[in-house]
Formats: C-alpha cells, sequence, structure tokens
C-alpha cells in the first residue's frame, strides 16, 4: 500500500557493447512492473526497434495462432449439427465457469494444499533459497510434442510434473540408507497429495509487434498496461515408471 519511490526510476536500459554472431552489441532493459505485463511490455519494446537492414521495417517475430476450437470435421457438417455443437460447448463452458468458481471459494475457504516439503511455512520467506537448473534440449522438447501430438506446453508441464514426483518421493522417503545403491521404486508420497501452482496467461486477444505500433501511430483498440489473469492448476502427482504418463 505504500507509494511507489520517486527517487528510483520505473526503467532504464543498458547498452552492452560486448559483439556476438548475431549482433553487435546486446541491449538490457528493466522496467517496473506497474508499467506493464511482460507481454506488452516486450510487444512495445520492439515495436520501437526497426530492422538494420530495413529502417522502416519493423523486427519480424513469429506471431502465436490462436488454437481452433471447432475440429475440421465439423466445418463441413449441416447447419443442424453445428448448432448442437455450438449449444454443447457453451453449456460445457457455463458448467465448467460453474466448477472453477466454486473450487476457488472452496481454495479461499478450506481446500488447502497438501503439507510437504515443497509447501512453506509462515516463515518461508526468510528462509534460505536455493536454485537448481538444467538444461533442456528444445529440440527434444518439440520432438516429444511432435510425437504426442500436443503443445510445448503441455511438454514441459509434463516434465515439471514428472520431476515434483521424482523429488517429493525421494524427500519423503524415512529409509534415507541406502544412498548410491539400487532400490526399487517406492511410494513415498502421501495418498491423495494435492499440489497445485498458479500460471499467469496472457488475457490480450491481439499478440505481438504490429498492434503497440498501430497505437503508437494513431488510434488502436490495443491498449498497454497489465492485462493477465491467473488459472489455479492442479499438478498430477505420483511416481510413474512410464515418463510418458505424466504427458
Amino acid at each position: 500500500m505504500l507509494p511507489l519511490d520517486r527517487s528510483r526510476p520505473l526503467w532504464d536500459i543498458h547498452i552492452l557493447n560486448v559483439k556476438t554472431s548475431d549482433a553487435e552489441a546486446a541491449g538490457l532493459i528493466r522496467s517496473h512492473h506497474s508499467l506493464g505485463d511482460g507481454m506488452s511490455r516486450m510487444s512495445l519494446i520492439l515495436a520501437c526497434t526497426h530492422k538494420s537492414s530495413d529502417p522502416e521495417a519493423l523486427p519480424t517475430i513469429p506471431i502465436l495462432k490462436r488454437r481452433e476450437n471447432v475440429s475440421h470435421g465439423l466445418r463441413n457438417t449441416g447447419w443442424f449439427l453445428s448448432s448442437m455443437f455450438a449449444i454443447y460447448a457453451t453449456v460445457r463452458l457455463i458448467w465448467n465457469t460453474i466448477v472453477d468458481l466454486l473450487l476457488l471459494l472452496a481454495t479461499v475457504l478450506f481446500l488447502k494444499d497438501t503439507e510437504t516439503s515443497l509447501k512453506g511455512g509462515a516463515e518461508a520467506e526468510s528462509n534460505a533459497k536455493r536454485f537448481s537448473h538444467r538444461i533442456v534440449s528444445l529440440n527434444d522438447v518439440s520432438l516429444i510434442k511432435d510425437i504426442m501430438d500436443m503443445t510445448i506446453n503441455d511438454v514441459l508441464l509434463g516434465v515439471t510434473q514428472a520431476a515434483l514426483s521424482r523429488y517429493l518421493n525421494v524427500a519423503h522417503d524415512k529409509t534415507n540408507g541406502n544412498a548410491g545403491t539400487s532400490r526399487p521404486l517406492l511410494n513415498n508420497i502421501p495418498c491423495n497429495v494435492r499440489i497445485r501452482a498458479g500460471i499467469l496467461v496472457n488475457l490480450r486477444s491481439e499478440i505481438g509487434v504490429q498492434p503497440l505500433a498501430d497505437m503508437m501511430a494513431k488510434d488502436s483498440k490495443c491498449r498497454w498496461g497489465n492485462l493477465i489473469n491467473i488459472v489455479v492448476l492442479p499438478l498430477s502427482i505420483g511416481p510413474e515408471t512410464d515418463p510418458l504418463v505424466y504427458l
């Protein structure tokens, strides 16, 4: 509830004169989240830049295409089947919304996550922090995505669920005396464990650089600022011998 410190800038830019294989220099931009969400800030920054080969052209970036909810087979059906599908989709949307609202209300009142080593207590912010990282090949992720016919986010979610499951299985092992020896996979995870994650999602209907560039040049429907929401996503936790089960 305290006002922002006006003696500190909300944004600054640093130019690093370090030549790489892709550029003559690198720019480091730091900005306060009160200016806008990540999507709007990155798009606006890119819209302020131009290509070195064509000073009048905006940078070219891939445009994310929204998934189509209607399958190709339903497009060529009659109006009756199309109408029935539209009614079904509407009823399903209303039902899912009601269920999500009830789950959110239950979460606020009593439905809490299971007490595990991942859940911090009241003094979690003062505890020491440790970061572990592992480099994952994007080519491997794309290969799994194509074979399983899913998205990259689906694959990464499955990897996250598998990693958390293995971590909790070891963290809750009461017989931690066979370190370094092979032993069968045991289920040390509490029964009916409930672990959920808060996922930030972009609510903008238009994605890309061009809407922000149009906004700076003329009146546009695209707006700067924060336009995000959080999805409470339940994670599937459990020891599985087949890693594809997590997908």
